[in-house]
């Protein structure tokens, strides 16, 4: 399984503040969504911090950084191992900016 898309955005927390959030979509080799996968990121920049998240039904999942930040938030998400028995992860590190 590999990762078929990162899409990067921000949360409105209420107050100015914002916290980043990911969209991970991820694949089996044949390009179908993988279910119940287990994705890991990590957050840099501004409001870092570690995310962790299980696909849906479409291979999606959508991790959000446990930190928030008033004003513009500038970060980078990357996902850094992806779990999911039977298949395994074709390790390429997927980071996205906003």
């Amino acid at each position: 399984m590999s990762v078929a898309s990162v899409f990067v955005d921000t949360v409105n927390l209420g107050g100015g503040r914002k916290s980043p959030r990911a969209t991970v979509a991820i694949e089996d080799n044949q390009g179908n969504p993988v279910d119940s996968a287990m994705v890991d990121g990590l957050f840099t920049g501004d409001a870092e911090g570690p995310a962790t998240g299980t696909t849906n039904d479409s291979g999606s999942v959508v991790p959000t950084s446990p930190n928030s930040k008033k004003g513009k938030v500038k970060f980078t998400f990357c996902v850094t191992e992806v779990t999911g028995a039977p298949l395994n992860w074709d390790d390429n590190q997927s980071c996205t900016s906003n």
